[in-house]
């Protein structure tokens, strides 16, 4: 009866499941779940590695994450000076430069040694800036006037002077760094003048004052001399070139040999021999000629038609001759 039943149960499941499908391919169960292990095998296991795991950065016991090495601060930038604020800061600078030379002649007061490295500093910076702008070399950094203090004020107070004058006629930015060290200068002598910081030097407060500097040497007075009169010869042949051409030589170098055997050779005061020349091909200092001297010891010739310095002729040195003007007033 069993078998008789479970015959009648296939035969109906057969029905259902359509004509197409018999006995033979009914798949047992075994061949299906032989198939089924070829189709997805069990994944296997996966081994533990016995490396440890890197790190980088600190870490500590008590750490609960790695702590990776803090980023360098970036390096605060300087502020800029606005440029329409310029010109006043330059003045200012002037006018401190001047304080400190009058506190000094009057009562031996002097800066402070980082604020007189800061002077030196600017003096450079201002001079590179004006040199670059005539093409020029540098004054040398250690030139016999700025070894003392008062050949540093007044080499500084030269410096920020021609700075003044050329900072807008250079590149943007080759003036920059003049100029914030201008700033910084400033407010350093400010702090020093509101603090009462300035002092009197030991050696300047033991010796005793003179009333007035010390006689020029012989040499000193021989290289004026001479200076002064290669300046007359030189303007002479400038002179009798104008009347000649009709106007004056682009260079210098144009007198000779017809008007004169060679440009001479000065030495004026403390500054080395030499024969340069510095062109100035502008009419910026008609009003103000004495802005344009940066007392490098060398001839001072303006090229510029439309100037009413044109055809002019001076040494560039603010350095005071015999007569107690500075030598590039000579024979004005």
């Amino acid at each position: 009866m069993k078998k008789l039943t479970f015959l009648f149960l296939m035969s109906t499941c057969l029905a259902l499941a359509g004509p197409g499908l018999s006995f033979a391919q009914v798949p047992s169960i075994p061949e299906v779940q032989g198939e089924a292990s070829k189709e997805a095998p069990p994944p296997a296991r996966k081994k533990k590695s016995r490396r440890k795991p890197l790190r980088t950065g600190s870490y500590s016991a008590d750490d609960t994450a790695v702590k990776e090495p803090a980023a360098p601060a970036p390096a605060k930038a300087q502020r800029p000076v606005e440029p329409r604020r310029v010109n006043s800061l330059l003045f200012g600078t002037m006018e401190k430069l001047e304080t400190l030379g009058a506190l000094y002649e009057t009562l031996r007061l002097q800066v402070s040694a980082e604020t007189l490295a800061k002077i030196s500093e600017m003096e450079k910076a201002a001079g590179r800036v004006a040199a670059d702008y005539f093409k020029i070399e540098a004054p040398s950094p250690d030139r016999e006037e700025l070894k003392t203090y008062r050949g540093l004020l007044g080499g500084a107070l030269q410096s920020v002077k021609a700075l003044k004058d050329v900072k807008d006629r250079v590149k943007a930015g080759e003036a920059e760094a003049a100029i914030l060290l201008c700033r910084d200068l400033n407010e350093a002598i400010d702090g020093e003048l509101a603090g009462a910081k300035l002092s009197v030097p030991s050696t300047a407060a033991e010796a005793p004052r003179q009333e007035a500097e010390p006689a020029a040497s012989a040499e000193t007075a021989g290289n004026e001399t001479a200076a002064l009169a290669a300046l007359s010869e030189v303007r002479k042949a400038l002179e009798a070139y104008k009347a000649k051409e009709g106007k004056y030589p682009k260079s210098l170098s144009k007198l000779a040999p017809k008007y004169i055997g060679r440009i001479p050779e000065i030495s004026a005061a403390d500054h080395p021999a030499t024969r340069e020349v510095l062109e100035i091909n502008s009419s910026d200092y008609d009003e103000t000629p004495f802005q344009a001297i940066t007392d490098t010891g060398k001839w001072l010739y303006f090229t510029d038609k439309k100037s009413k310095l044109y055809g002019r002729l001076l040494i560039d040195c603010s350095h005071k001759g015999a007569g107690g003007a500075e030598l590039y007033q000579a024979g004005e």
